[in-house]
Parts: C-alpha cells; sequence; structure tokens
C-alpha cells in the first residue's frame, strides 16, 4: 500500500515540466484570484502579487477553499467543501513490533488497522 520510491514520486511527476525558475516553493499564498481564464494571481504575505499561468495548491481542501474563496465558482466551492478531516492520535512509542519491516518507512506515518486481510495488528506499511 506504498507508492514505489516514496511519495516524492508524486511531486517529481508533477514538476517534470515546469521550468525551474518558475516554481515557488514554501511560498505562502494569502489569495489566489482567477484573473481571466488562463492566468491566475496570487496574493502573498508581503503585500505583493504575482501572477502565474497554474498554480498548485498543496493543502487540505479547506485551505484551499479560504484561499480561493473571493472568486471561487460555485462548483468550486461545492468540491472545496466536500473534503472532510478528522483529528488523528499520534503514539509515540519503541515497540519494534509494530513497526514496519523495512526501517526506511520508519519516517512515514504508519497505522495499525483492523480491517486488515492479514493480522489485526500489522502495520500497512510492511
Amino acid at each position: 500500500m506504498t507508492l514505489k520510491g516514496g511519495s516524492k514520486q508524486y511531486i517529481d511527476a508533477i514538476m517534470r515540466d515546469f521550468p525551474a525558475e518558475r516554481i515557488h516553493l514554501s511560498t505562502p499564498a494569502r489569495h489566489v484570484v482567477n484573473i481571466s481564464g488562463d492566468r491566475v494571481m496570487l496574493g502573498l504575505p508581503n503585500g505583493q502579487h504575482e501572477i502565474f499561468d497554474h498554480v498548485v495548491l498543496a493543502c487540505h481542501g479547506d485551505q484551499a477553499l479560504r484561499l480561493i474563496s473571493g472568486t471561487a465558482t460555485e462548483e468550486e466551492q461545492e468540491i472545496m467543501s466536500a473534503f472532510q478531516t478528522s483529528p488523528n492520535t499520534a503514539y509515540l512509542h519503541s515497540d519494534l513490533s509494530l513497526m514496519p519491516r523495512r526501517e526506511i518507512a520508519w519516517s512515514a506515518w504508519n497505522y495499525l488497522t483492523e480491517s486488515s486481510t492479514s493480522s489485526p495488528s500489522s502495520s500497512v506499511d510492511r
């Protein structure tokens, strides 16, 4: 149940065709506005605005909705408001029997499930 090569494969696939000078990672945005059929304006925390052809919002649906709310279409509002999140409880432990067999996966979010077809206490990434 893991992506071969890790989740970085998603990022690499999306970024492959973008020129490096047009990619702005870890750049917070205050709002996103569609200014025409093919342009997007980002409002940045410093008060500046930048215009792009495409924007990828790497955030939760409710956060995306807040960012686009000023100009969101009815369809966008409907889609973004349908996302739900749930609280998660994390336990810090040192029980190696609960960890994935592959030590490289230990830094990932691993969880126990009772719906597994194997044993009820098996980790998903084994």
